[in-house]
């Protein structure tokens, strides 16, 4: 009987020591998934205005292009991915897209706050704006 009775004493102890070590990993663990699902999300809407700016790039390098087309283009390729731009820039230092010589490099620069785009902007606080800047020649 006294067997018994000390074998269930230790199964009951062993079971409220896994409840006090999930009490304390669960918040290490809840941390540790939440800053990972706010990091792909940043580097989603890094990879995203990236591949908006060279698609923006490959528009504006054609001859013809104006600068009001390819700023509509690059608008509607970030509203598909569900992100609103800031700021949207494209020709070289002092032309527009149309003004730029054939032959001559020319810039898109596209700038997108972060704020609105992630679960907790709080996480990340260095990332406030992400800005890309692609550099293409005009055919």
């Amino acid at each position: 009987m006294y067997c018994i009775t000390r074998k269930k004493h230790r199964k009951l102890s062993r079971r409220g020591g896994a409840v006090v070590e999930l009490a304390l990993v669960m918040p290490v663990l809840f941390v540790l998934i939440y800053g990972s699902i706010e990091a792909s999300n940043l580097l989603y809407l890094q990879q995203a205005i990236t591949e908006t700016a060279y698609d923006g790039a490959l528009r504006a390098s054609r001859p013809g292009a104006t600068d009001a087309d390819v700023k509509a283009e690059i608008e509607a390729l970030l509203e598909a991915r569900g992100i609103t731009p800031a700021l949207i820039e494209v020709g070289d230092s002092v032309n527009q897209i149309e003004y730029v010589p054939a032959g001559e490099v020319f810039t898109v620069f596209i700038k997108v706050d972060t704020a609105s785009h992630l679960v907790s902007p709080k996480v990340f606080a260095n990332f406030n704006q992400i800005e890309v800047r692609v550099t293409a020649r005009k055919q």
